[in-house]
């Protein structure tokens, strides 16, 4: 849901919904409700619906107001009779119908989309028309429409492979792009996935959008958001660490470097934010009490949730580690997408059957691992030995000189050993410089 962002939309609400169960389980979902979602638009002030012409019925995944004109845009499941190929989703474009009294809305284009799911939009004008669309997705790649260049992406950017573990389909296991945000130009977009990475790119650019890399975080990003001057811009990862960027230079607090030991060197250090809590194990119908931080560590919680009670046993083998007890089907933890017909008695579906190790190993067999040869230093020839003495004999060396010309240097102050203070470093660019 978001309500309008200009004047003539403040009491409009654009609201995109999409099927549920009522487990929360979207397996549940009735086969003829899985493509029943609306868009509905709530006029408060009338207290009525406006009508939305086309693409009533689609499932909605986001709904994006225009900043400056009274248009909206919605990413839906794929829909009318003919869809292209390798099109799963799509991105469609409702502006005010100045043809009609009753204020409706109405499709006036729709931007092929590549990706399965959508997490969120972003629309960026670019003239007084048109403008640049992203989406980001769960594939971990962003797609970008310039709207006056027709419904195709001019632009996927691209992520890193996720951090975390993706065992079959990464567009249903992993999060993927959960953070875009436009610069104060339409020349600086800010992305950040599941690879932990914030990226900087320019679209204004055909080829190579991509600027550089503003974060290399420990765990996937999540979210992040900008001052409304933009002048800070405030990024969270998975691990519950905030990071902050700033470009004012007065904010660059002492506290904020650190000196190299045994040099003057000092390096810029990111200030650190205390992450959140651990969250306490969740409550289950165990016989064994619940642990807390006060009366058991979460390695006994886990011993005897799980260990004590068979639900995993150690496997002789300790690379193996634990795997699944006698009593490990009383846990309820089972991959229910995993399993024909979702019973977890039932067997493993196809995808997920052949990366098992059992399978593997009847396929391919056993891995074996073979002695890794280290190479040895070259051989050096009688030409480069001769041009590495004769490099040598240049450099400089402090005890060949005379006694008198020593203590000349040294009187005037110089420094015979820099210990790595040399000042090779070069002064750091906030942008690159543009060769377009």
């Amino acid at each position: 849901m978001q309500w309008g962002q200009t004047p003539g939309t403040h009491h409009l609400l654009a609201i995109g919904y999409s099927p549920r169960s009522f487990t929360g389980d979207d397996a549940d979902i009735p086969v003829d409700k899985l493509h029943s979602g609306e868009i509905v638009l709530w006029d408060a002030e009338r207290r009525c619906r406006v009508p939305v012409l086309t693409v009533t019925t689609a499932n909605v995944f986001e709904i994006v107001w225009h900043p400056i004109l009274p248009v909206f845009i919605v990413a839906t499941s794929p829909s009318g009779l003919i869809v292209e190929h390798g099109v799963r989703t799509h991105v469609h474009i409702f502006q005010l119908d100045r043809d009609r009294e009753d204020g409706a809305y109405s499709e006036y284009q729709k931007l092929d989309c590549y990706a399965s799911d959508i997490n969120e939009l972003t629309i960026m004008p670019n003239s007084l028309c048109h403008s640049y669309i992203s989406a980001a997705c769960t594939d971990g790649h962003v797609y970008i429409w310039d709207t006056a260049q027709g419904d195709r992406p001019t632009h996927i950017l691209k992520h890193g492979e996720p951090l975390g573990a993706v065992i079959c389909d990464r567009e249903k296991e992993d999060e993927g792009v959960k953070f875009t945000a436009w610069g104060t130009t339409p020349d600086r977009f800010y992305t950040g996935s599941s690879d932990g990475v914030v990226k900087v790119w320019n679209v204004r650019r055909k080829r190579r959008p991509f600027v550089r890399n503003l974060l290399e975080g420990p765990g996937p990003i999540t979210c992040g958001v900008f001052s409304p001057n933009h002048n800070k811009l405030v990024v969270g990862d998975a691990t519950g660490r905030v990071f902050l960027f700033s470009v004012d230079d007065r904010e660059e607090m002492d506290a904020h470097f650190l000196t190299i030991p045994g040099t003057n060197r000092r390096v810029r250090r990111p200030k650190p934010f205390i992450p959140h809590p651990e969250p306490e194990p969740p409550t289950t119908s165990s016989p064994f009490p619940a642990s807390t931080p006060s009366d058991a560590s979460i390695a006994q919680y886990s011993r005897d949730r799980y260990l004590s009670s068979n639900s995993l046993i150690l496997h002789p083998n300790p690379v193996i580690g634990a795997v699944q007890g006698p009593a490990y089907p009383s846990t309820g933890l089972f991959r229910l997408d995993a399993h024909a017909y979702f019973d977890p008695q039932g067997p493993l579906l196809p995808e997920f059957e052949r990366n098992q190790r059992a399978s593997r190993e009847a396929s391919l067999g056993p891995e074996t691992r073979s002695i890794r040869r280290l190479k040895g230093p070259p051989v050096q020839t009688w030409v480069e030995k001769s041009l590495h003495d004769e490099n040598v004999a240049k450099d400089f060396d402090s005890r060949s000189l005379d006694n008198w010309s020593f203590c000349q240097l040294v009187n005037l102050g110089v420094r015979f050993n820099m210990d790595g203070d040399e000042g090779w470093e070069f002064i750091y660019e906030e942008t690159p410089v543009d060769t377009d």
